[in-house]
């Protein structure tokens, strides 16, 4: 499971949070294309040698509920877990869902988190006709950690993610749904607000707070699979 989403263990690590903490969190996974190279290995193996060259595991392993599923039980979490995206708009839908999720958690399991995984590549893999990369590409991997609000309380001091309706006009800084992840993780790490379109008229917003987003420097690795 490390090699899988070492963005969620590398957040545990600088947060210091005890396993036990995470029974009842929930895990949104968002990828963008992460399974391609695997899924087109497994097109040219079952084209050339039938079904005996198709490891079963390709479908628990790369279909796009299997990020989150490995976290969950890796670390052993009990709430709920979905996989959204899949396509260039994986980091709004992941948004979206997630802000989503947090309305009926904070009623449900108040105290506990929502971890948004997100990944995606910073060039597109490149394959020939055997499906072998021919490019070397690097497959990001980021982690958020988000605590829904309950019903009356204040907002808080730290980072915050917002759904709000989109201006007729939009604004400056506002981005369409398909930011790419290396973009947006330089952003945060540099502490910048942004606007995410999410379709249907809706944007989700995120805010630093007075510490900014307590994001670390990102991790990049390439893909093992």
């Amino acid at each position: 499971m490390g090699h899988r989403c070492p963005a969620v263990l590398q957040t545990l690590a600088e947060a210091g949070s005890d396993a036990d903490d995470l029974t009842f969190d929930a895990v949104v996974a968002a990828s963008c294309r992460a399974g391609q190279p695997t899924a087109a290995r497994t097109m040219v193996a079952l084209q050339q040698q039938g079904p005996v060259g198709v490891t079963p595991h390709v479908v628990p392993q790369c279909s796009l509920h299997s990020p989150a599923s490995a976290v969950s039980v890796g670390l052993s979490m009990h709430g709920p877990t979905i996989g959204v995206g899949g396509g260039p708009a994986a980091l709004a839908e992941g948004l979206l869902s997630a802000a989503t999720l947090a309305m009926s958690l904070a009623v449900t399991q108040p105290a506990a988190a929502i971890w948004l995984i997100v990944t995606g590549w910073d060039a597109p893999p490149a394959l020939d006709d055997e499906a072998t990369p021919t490019n070397d590409s690097t497959c990001r991997g980021l982690a958020l950690c988000l605590k829904p609000l309950v019903t009356g309380t204040p907002l808080p001091e730290a980072a915050i993610l917002r759904i709000d309706s989109c201006s007729s006009q939009g604004s400056p800084d506002e981005f369409t749904g398909d930011l790419p992840l290396w973009e947006f993780c330089e952003r945060l790490t540099q502490g910048r607000a942004t606007h995410i379109g999410c379709g249907r008229g809706l944007k989700a917003s995120l805010i630093p707070g007075e510490m900014g987003f307590g994001f670390g420097t990102p991790a990049t690795m390439r893909e093992a699979a």
